[in-house]
């Protein structure tokens, strides 16, 4: 494929990787760049997703690349100038890929030497599989060599004994919300698996020796969760896996307002059992809030809120956006609400679910928001990162705000998995979980 050019001041360079309006160079990086070219080998035919996954990472990869095929398809349309509502260049075709609709001319390719396709094609994807792998399912891998004196930690799905799915929110928030706070306890000491690790095996539960080999740790904490009306029953047992002995088990029942509380006894049990030296950390568990009905209303709508945005679907997205307007209509105050409203903004752009134009200022103003409530959230950070580097092209802004989040939050799985992203966009494979061994 040679010299091809896509409209009257835009030409695109295979030879020389490179895209060119009015004879000067628009940045695009790897990933964007790779599917672009695809597009334009299979054109006009349609080019699923599938192909774009096997094409990019390789056939056999088994994370989540949904959120990178979207940031590249808005990069590709924002270097083209394309109009998504009315397109020139690409047309999505919902549910199934893409197609590259326009007509290039093909000359001949000036005298440019760059290194083979296939050889950069393969960096790219060795660049960008380390990077996603460190912040999807199979991190686990990267905890087996722990800091000499580390424990451990993976919190199993608390099991939903309601009998009814449609309390699964809560079993799933309430396991999301253990991994929170396990994992601030004291991350020098102690790692907390990431959620994305755990909640494969809600599906299909696996052997404690199982779990030990393939999380890479010492200890799980693994219960159950039944609401009533306004109680709550929580069971908790924390397991040894080398020889698979019960070091501590407990049955918690309380008002529904106190599930938090019940959240600090168990996290203060675990730290005892697990013999940390927690100092200040210890003492904020023993001040622990006690939480009003309005407060305990605006977080049941929060976990709804995370449960729906974790759906990553059109609808999901929708319920998301309403149980978190209900959680700040209860708690104005209610900085992680604002966070939740962000992201769902933001991704109901990226995955084409609504215009660009039209979220985009929304995510913005509902994590500035987040921030002038708590300017220490890392979630708000992480959703205004994401923003800046996907939308602002605001790369160092972005990389800033990332960095700051992981350290205000080192167990928040969400700002290692776009930052992960981030990096493999621009040609890096270092980060602070690999550099640093932080955990999420």
């Amino acid at each position: 494929m040679g010299l091809l050019r896509l409209s009257e001041n835009l030409e695109l360079d295979p030879q020389a990787y490179e895209l060119r309006r009015a004879g000067r160079s628009v940045r695009l990086e790897r990933i964007p760049m790779e599917i672009l070219l695809l597009l334009l080998e299979r054109r006009p035919e349609l080019v699923t997703r599938e192909q774009i996954v096997e094409r990019i990472w390789g056939a056999g990869v088994f994370v989540d690349t949904d959120n990178s095929i979207n940031a590249a398809i808005f990069k590709i349309r924002q270097a083209l100038r394309d109009d998504p509502e009315n397109p020139r260049f690409i047309r999505t075709i919902t549910g199934k890929g893409y197609r590259f609709i326009a007509s290039p001319l093909e000359a001949a390719p000036p005298p440019v030497a760059r290194p083979t396709p296939s050889r950069l094609g393969t960096r790219a994807r060795w660049v960008l599989l380390a990077a996603v792998v460190v912040a999807a399912a199979t991190v686990g891998a990267l905890f087996r060599r722990s800091p000499e004196g580390r424990q451990m930690l993976a919190v199993l799905p608390f099991e939903n004994l309601t009998g009814d799915p449609g309390q699964d929110y809560f079993s799933d928030g309430f396991t999301e919300e253990m991994i929170t706070r396990l994992g601030a306890l004291q991350p020098r000491r102690l790692g907390v698996i990431a959620r994305t690790s755990v909640m494969q095996y809600k599906e299909s539960p696996a052997p404690l020796d199982r779990l030990a080999r393939e999380l890479g740790v010492q200890y799980a904490l693994e219960g159950s969760v039944r609401r009533d009306g306004q109680r709550v029953r929580v069971t908790a047992q924390l397991i040894h896996l080398k020889d698979q002995t019960h070091l501590w088990a407990r049955q918690f029942d309380r008002e529904a307002t106190d599930v938090l509380l019940i959240q600090s006894d168990i996290a203060r049990a675990i730290a005892d059992e697990i013999e940390l030296t927690l100092g200040a950390s210890r003492a904020s568990l023993e001040r622990s809030p006690v939480f009003s009905a309005r407060g305990y209303e605006a977080y049941d709508h929060y976990l709804r809120g995370r449960y729906f945005w974790n759906t990553r679907t059109q609808d999901g997205f929708r319920r998301a956006l309403e149980s978190f307007q209900l959680a700040i209509e209860a708690n104005p105050e209610d900085a992680r609400a604002y966070a939740g409203l962000a992201d769902t903004y933001t991704l109901m752009g990226a995955y084409q679910y609504a215009p660009v134009a039209e979220v985009i200022p929304r995510a913005r103003d509902a994590a500035l928001q987040a921030l002038e409530i708590d300017e220490n959230l890392g979630a708000a950070l992480t959703s205004l990162a994401l923003i800046n580097a996907s939308y602002d092209l605001d790369w160092k802004t972005a990389e800033d705000r990332f960095r700051r989040a992981i350290e205000l939050e080192p167990n928040y799985a969400t700002a290692h998995h776009w930052y992960a992203e981030y990096l493999g966009y621009e040609g890096r494979s270092g980060s602070p979980l690999v550099n640093r061994r932080s955990t999420f």
